[in-house]
């Protein structure tokens, strides 16, 4: 539990729950996503596994230590929501100052990490360019390629695609994805849902600082008594068919036609055809159709090990039914306290003996704001 204590006037303290008795454990080589509202207490809850925060009441445990432990921090990396460089350096100057905080890194197993790194992230094309020139997209896959210079066992990432466009959406989700096929776990925080339900496996839903429901992804969006079929090779007078013999079986057809891909999908792919079409051979740049290369920089090249793009989900190609899951937006507000940009690859998060563990008991003790 978090509570802080805000002053009003005339000299009126009022206590504000930020996080009331969370308990929330993370699993090895998993990606767990926390949702909900502003003032849901995502950010108060993603300060207080990191160590920035003491809870109030019940305790953090990060690979069985408190956040604060030198080893626990070591083995964890976080991505703030604004990612912030010294303009005037490289993208390669950026990670070698990163680096170079590391102790247990000599200057050999430095740069061979640095350039490991500019493969992963797919900035070595860009990597002696000044940041400053960087686009948003490259900004975002810097930041997260300093959060892994100490290869750290969880990853916690704060709206990691806010303000991208599509291209730089699918290069993170891509990322996230290549980051659990190496048994890494990534905790992450974001506000755009369909982002969220293409890489993560269990979810976490927040409101008002009170946890409303935590599970696996396929359980928690499972509709019961609807049944999806995927057919291929059907014309119409088939579909027809096979909705009249549903029906005589009772069931009732919500949907029936072709199937159809997301529009991210079909947006990937129209860009990556065109600019595979006027690219020189070898134009790294063009091919990947980043951000940089939309306005004539420089891009990177598409990071080593990446998955391919996720294919489409079942309920939005189904040929039968809407969307499974669905819900309005809660009123807004802010979590408590706004989130700081804290130095990429500090911090800490939850784990205990390859699981994350953060409990809370209803003892509540108030804390100055």
């Amino acid at each position: 539990s978090k509570t802080y204590l805000s002053w009003r006037f005339p000299l009126r303290r009022e206590r504000v729950e930020a996080v009331v008795r969370l308990d929330l454990e993370l699993g090895p080589g998993e990606v767990f996503a926390l949702l909900g509202p502003n003032g849901a207490g995502k950010t108060t809850t993603l300060l207080l596994l990191l160590g920035l925060l003491p809870p109030s009441a019940g305790e953090v445990r990060v690979f069985g230590a408190p956040p604060g432990h030198r080893a626990a921090r070591a083995r964890v990396g976080y991505l703030p929501e604004e990612s912030r460089f010294h303009g005037f350096l490289s993208g390669r100057a950026a990670l070698r100052f990163v680096a170079g905080l590391h102790p247990e890194l000599d200057r050999r197993a430095r740069a061979a990490r640095v350039e490991e790194l500019l493969d992963f992230v797919g900035l070595r094309a860009a990597a002696d360019r000044p940041v400053r020139g960087y686009s948003k997209g490259m900004r975002r896959r810097l930041g997260l390629a300093q959060v892994l210079v100490g290869d750290p066992d969880l990853v916690v990432l704060d709206e990691p695609t806010s303000g991208l466009d599509p291209l730089g959406i699918r290069e993170v989700k891509d990322l996230i994805a290549t980051l659990r096929a190496r048994g890494k776990t990534v905790l992450l925080s974001s506000h755009v849902l369909a982002d969220v339900q293409d890489v993560c496996d269990r979810l976490a839903i927040l409101d008002r600082g009170r946890l409303l429901e935590c599970g696996a992804l396929d359980e928690v969006l499972a509709e019961r008594g609807r049944t999806v079929i995927e057919l291929e090779g059907l014309d119409a007078e088939g579909r027809a068919e096979l909705c009249a013999r549903a029906q005589a079986l009772g069931a009732r057809v919500l949907r029936a036609g072709p199937a159809r891909r997301s529009l991210e999908a079909h947006f990937l792919a129209r860009v990556a055809a065109a600019r595979s079409a006027e690219a020189p051979l070898g134009d790294e740049g063009a091919a990947r159709g980043d951000e940089g290369a939309a306005r004539g920089d420089e891009g990177a090249a598409p990071a080593a090990g990446a998955v391919a793009p996720a294919a489409d989900s079942a309920s939005r190609n189904a040929p039968a039914g809407p969307d499974a899951a669905g819900g309005s937006d809660a009123p807004a507000g802010s979590d408590a306290p706004a989130g700081s940009d804290a130095p990429a690859g500090s911090g800490a998060s939850a784990a205990g003996s390859g699981a994350a563990a953060l409990g809370a008991d209803a003892r509540g003790g108030e804390e100055s704001g």
